[in-house]
């Protein structure tokens, strides 16, 4: 789909964008300031969880998200889910940070960088983010 055919504008004008929302500098606005992000993996399990409820009637919005959780959850064990978090929690990672980069598993540096733009700042070298990358990729493997 054309966006700008469709008229929409994809990218903001100068001076169009508040100064609290900026991607490229992990900031995501007022509106998400009080957020929990959650990765796939974690809403997986909390809406599995709430699934397991006695008297627990989804409705299609429900069954759809959890269908598209099931999907591309990549961790069968919560245990695992739980060690991933901390695991990420032990950076000096923004929690958007963290969660996209969970969320995306980039296989290199290059692609962390430029699928989440305020990584570059966040790391000494690229060989400490090189190895945060490897241990998302290892833990997907034993998952």
């Amino acid at each position: 789909i054309n966006a700008e055919y469709m008229g929409i504008n994809m990218i903001p004008k100068e001076g169009q964008v508040p100064e609290d929302e900026d991607f490229n500098k992990g900031k995501l606005g007022k509106e998400f300031a009080k957020a929990t992000l959650l990765s796939i993996s974690e809403a997986y399990y909390t809406l599995d969880q709430e699934q397991r409820r006695p008297n627990f009637k989804p409705n299609e919005i429900f069954r759809r998200t959890f269908e598209y959780l099931s999907r591309f959850n990549k961790y069968s064990s919560k245990a695992v889910v739980k060690s991933m978090r901390a695991m990420l929690d032990g950076y000096r990672l923004e929690e958007f940070e963290a969660t996209a980069l969970w969320n995306l598993c980039p296989e290199s540096v290059a692609a962390a960088k430029e699928l989440i733009p305020s990584l570059r700042e966040k790391f000494d070298s690229d060989e400490e983010l090189a190895e945060l990358i490897e241990k998302l990729q290892n833990a997907r493997t034993l998952a």
